[in-house]
């Protein structure tokens, strides 16, 4: 791998880590038994685990106490004040967003803020996620990417409606370019469904800046 750092490297490019919790979408097996840590204990119910002995799906995860422990985990992977008996993470909008929010201030104690990249999925479906209606996406996607673009990361990813990730049909397609002008400070990658001519097509109409394939 160092190696092909250095190639990489060499030729002025850069390379991205992608940090990343299973949360809910996670067995047992990955554990040794033991319930895989989430937000909530709501079990997901689609996708099967084909490397794991009999294919097994979705283990009911354990409710996390702190969801601040795990804000932790991600800048010391990549550290953060610790608070528990808090439901400040859950019901509203301004709630909901709390996590991802934090969670990207801590790592910026730890990159430079233009170093940070955030992956969005607004139609949802993957792991059995959904917002119920447009209205619902659009409303709860335009306030946190406001409040994500204010913190003047690098770039945002935005990945199209996939039914092959959606198998429980809780997923909303949305339009990901309907974003693309609530972004002041961040380059807009696109993601998903996409071949080379409709990359370049999407690039040269300036509806994305970059295209992830």
């Amino acid at each position: 791998m160092e190696k092909c750092g250095d190639e990489v490297h060499a030729k002025s490019r850069v390379i991205f880590a992608q940090l990343m919790h299973f949360e809910r979408a996670a067995n047992t097996l990955h554990k040794q038994g033991i319930a895989p840590p989430a937000l909530s204990a709501i079990r997901a119910n689609a996708g099967k685990f084909r490397l794991l002995v009999g294919s097994p799906g979705y283990s009911t995860p354990e409710a996390i106490d702190d969801p601040k422990e795990y804000i932790q985990l991600f800048k010391r992977a990549a550290e953060n004040e610790k608070l528990t008996g808090t439901d400040s993470y859950g019901g509203s909008i301004k709630n909901r967003s709390r996590f991802i929010l934090e969670t990207i201030d801590s790592l910026q104690e730890v990159y430079d803020k233009k170093q940070i990249e955030v992956k969005l999925n607004p139609s949802g479906g993957h792991n059995d996620s959904g917002e119920g209606s447009k209205v619902k996406i659009v409303e709860l996607y335009s306030y946190l990417i406001n409040e994500i673009d204010s913190k003047d990361i690098g770039y945002f990813q935005f990945i199209h409606y996939t039914p092959l990730i959606d198998p429980t049909g809780r997923g909303i397609e949305v339009d990901i370019q309907e974003f693309h002008p609530l972004i002041k400070n961040a380059v807009f990658f696109a993601n998903t469904r996409f071949n080379a001519e409709d990359g370049n097509n999407y690039v040269g109409d300036g509806i994305a800046d970059v295209i992830a394939y």
